[in-house]
């Protein structure tokens, strides 16, 4: 205020609250949240990282390809695909040694996606551990170990099935 309104005196503190001039100068705006768009390599989403964090993965909703970000030694920030897992790595493997998983799972040969997962969905039923829980103890391990060997055959087969297609 240039002046001190009519019928009222206000020291030169509240006037300089309440003069523009002074909230102007005074003013900043709120930091900006740092943010970095990319897109994705395998299927061209774009993506968007806030707040970087060094050991963050980044996982794309669309084809759930894997990212990791990392500062270069200028400081800048780059996005890298991160190693597929190394269970997927062994997926090339023959007829010979996918036989047993076809025997565990009570499949032949020819099975497509949707009967192995029907099929695994039923093995499961009937030898999940939380179903023996409790039995005793030497039952209990039995079942726990055809299931596991249930999940192998399943994720075995399902990468040569993905693999195929």
């Amino acid at each position: 205020l240039p002046s001190a309104p009519a019928g009222l005196s206000l020291t030169g503190e509240l006037r300089q609250t309440f003069s523009r001039r002074s909230r102007r100068d005074d003013w900043k705006p709120p930091p900006r949240e740092e943010r970095f768009d990319f897109i994705c390599m395998r299927c061209g989403q774009k993506l968007r990282l806030r707040r970087f964090q060094s050991e963050h993965t980044i996982r794309c909703p669309r084809c759930q390809a894997r990212y990791r970000g990392r500062l270069d030694k200028f400081g800048r920030l780059r996005i890298e695909p991160e190693a597929e897992r190394s269970h997927r790595r062994e997926t090339r493997r023959s007829a010979d040694e996918l036989a047993p998983h076809y025997r565990t799972l009570e499949l032949p040969v020819t099975a497509d996606m949707a009967a192995l997962r029907r099929a695994y969905r039923r093995m499961m039923k009937q030898h999940h551990p939380d179903l023996y829980a409790m039995a005793e103890p030497a039952k209990r391990a039995q079942v726990e170990e055809k299931a596991k060997q249930i999940n192998e055959a399943y994720h075995a087969l399902m990468d040569h099935l993905e693999e195929k297609s």
